[in-house]
């Protein structure tokens, strides 16, 4: 496939950031999510300074705005944190049991996701989306959450005006990734142990097709008209470009050496992809 999108690397820690535009252009906020304090740091946009620190519950990761840009949401998991899996000598992730260990200390109260206010900088409430919520994606028009429920292979469509699950679907081992395809139609969610990605009918909630990527993907990302995904694949250094109509691998980009992508998004401009190196650096 030729194209002139041009592909862009960077680091990213264990945060998640979103930015909320205010009237101006030059008036927005940063919050970002700190998954080992469990809270979020909120960060002017005009002198980058911190105005607030705001607790939110435990294990905060995925976060993204309302699209009135009036709450955050934030997945919270009562999941411990643990390392990521070791690699065997092709850079597939090679699973311990300590999972089930994992699963014994879980505190599944906590699980949920999390409301904020943007202008009080206040939490609101957690609302249930299923067990240990990682990441998730608005729908078109911001009134469901698809949310990937990592510790049961599952994922769950939350309805965010009467805070309920509407439906839970089946997909694979340790979901991480959510994205939604600009026309609202169909979300990717991907799964780590395998590499599986699953696009899903919005309307439904019904797996539309499934595919391979392999090598631990960690997210996705759409272009502005919908014809192309890009999702990384962590252990294999990867980043594939994917028909988003056919849900089908066009290309494999090998990343440089030792990169660990995780991250993935798309310019304003639709003319650059960015990539995390993730523990790279």
């Amino acid at each position: 496939m030729k194209s002139n999108l041009r592909f862009a690397l960077a680091a990213i820690l264990i945060f998640t950031v979103v930015v909320v535009h205010g009237e101006t252009n030059s008036s927005y906020q940063i919050f970002v999510s700190n998954e080992k304090s469990g809270t979020l740091t909120v960060i002017s946009g005009a002198d980058f300074k911190v105005t607030a620190t705001i607790p939110v519950g435990k294990r905060p990761r995925g976060l993204h705005a309302s699209p009135d840009g009036k709450l955050i949401y934030v997945a919270l998991s009562g999941t411990p944190i643990s390392a990521p899996p070791k690699l065997d000598a092709n850079g597939n992730p090679v699973f311990d049991k300590k999972a089930d260990d994992d699963d014994a200390q879980a505190d599944k109260a906590a699980d949920g996701i999390g409301m904020v206010d943007v202008a009080a900088k206040k939490f609101l409430r957690k609302i249930p989306a299923g067990s240990d919520p990682e990441q998730f994606s608005l729908s078109a028009d911001g009134r469901q959450l698809y949310v990937s429920n990592e510790d049961v292979g599952t994922a769950s469509v939350l309805d965010i005006t009467n805070g309920r699950v509407a439906h839970i679907i089946r997909v694979s081992r340790e979901p991480e990734g959510v994205a939604t395809r600009p026309d609202g139609k169909v979300f990717y969610v991907t799964c780590e142990t395998v590499g599986e990605i699953y696009a899903v009918d919005a309307a439904t909630a019904k797996v539309i097709a499934q595919f391979t990527v392999g090598g631990r993907p960690r997210s996705a990302e759409f272009l502005p008209d919908g014809s192309r995904a890009f999702i990384p694949s962590e252990s294999s250094g990867e980043l594939h470009v994917i028909d988003s109509q056919t849900h089908q691998v066009l290309q494999t980009v090998a990343l440089p050496k030792g990169a660990r992508p995780m991250c993935v998004k798309v310019s304003a401009d639709a003319q650059k992809i960015y990539v995390s190196t993730g523990r790279a650096g």
